[in-house]
């Protein structure tokens, strides 16, 4: 049976999108992610024995959170960008394998960690209001969601076109 890959990241890299030449490699703690999560409606039949939550090509907000050691002004709140972040992952024969997310969105937040000598590393940012998603992993698209394109593709494929055609849009 074949398995699937063990992937390993070996870098990461968070830059604006307009400024790639910013990287943030040696000061860069964390990048995470907010889960995708599609949108539900529940229905509950008189006569059934199940409520049923159906699914709707829709994903709830999105949010995007990065630590980095020391201060970084890019990072403060009321910055609207697009964002990369840029990461190289190893299988297990060491074939190197890049991955780019790209977000546009909007920093809301921004919290220093405890001030005192020993206790201070750095500084952690939310980025919110993000309205565009492109992850690609190995040159292949993974995942895509713009809001104004009203476009979501998994793995290439679109989850939205049908809904898009019968609403004629």
């Amino acid at each position: 049976m074949a398995q699937k890959p063990f992937l390993v990241m070996t870098m990461v890299d968070f830059r604006r999108s307009s400024a790639a030449e910013d990287s943030r490699t040696t000061i860069l703690e964390k990048v995470v992610l907010g889960g995708f999560k599609f949108k539900t409606v529940s229905r509950s039949a008189g006569g059934s024995v199940m409520d049923v939550d159906y699914y709707i090509p829709k994903l709830e907000p999105v949010e995007l959170s990065i630590g980095v050691n020391g201060f970084d002004q890019d990072l403060m709140p009321g910055i609207q960008d697009r964002w990369t972040m840029a990461a190289a992952m190893r299988d297990s024969k060491g074939r190197r394998i890049p991955v780019r997310l790209e977000v546009e969105g909007v920093i809301v937040e921004w919290s220093p960690d405890e001030a005192s000598p020993a206790e201070f590393k750095g500084c952690n940012s939310a980025i919110k209001q993000i309205t565009h998603i492109d992850l690609n992993i190995d040159g292949k698209p993974w995942f895509y969601a713009d809001h104004q394109e009203s476009e979501i593709r998994r793995l290439g494929i679109s989850l939205t076109a049908e809904d898009r055609a019968a609403a004629g849009i």
